[in-house]
């Protein structure tokens, strides 16, 4: 039972990680493949801003609340799977 709940949080750790890998990544891609089309943005001067964003700032808590769901759906999962090969087994 310590295993497979080891496993499970092993696995929700890496589960996280590879989804902010891939949100950096692709990011990054979109930054370095960005190509602005300068002389439509001088045609259109009408809109410009005034200010600047840099991101957007959400609630950090849906990441500990998905973390610990996906630790309990890696742990059924887990458990499951050994409960049914030792059930096989037997």
């Amino acid at each position: 039972m310590k295993k497979v709940m080891i496993w499970s949080l092993s696995l929700s750790v890496i589960i996280h990680l590879l989804y902010f890998l891939g949100v950096m990544a692709f990011g990054y891609y979109q930054t370095v493949t960005y190509m602005p089309d300068i002389l439509a943005s001088y045609e259109n001067t009408n809109y410009l801003q005034n200010e600047v964003a840099f991101g957007v700032v959400g609630n950090p808590l849906i990441y500990f609340v998905t973390f610990f769901f996906l630790t309990i759906v890696c742990f059924a999962i887990l458990f499951g799977l050994k409960k049914r090969s030792s059930y096989g087994s037997v």
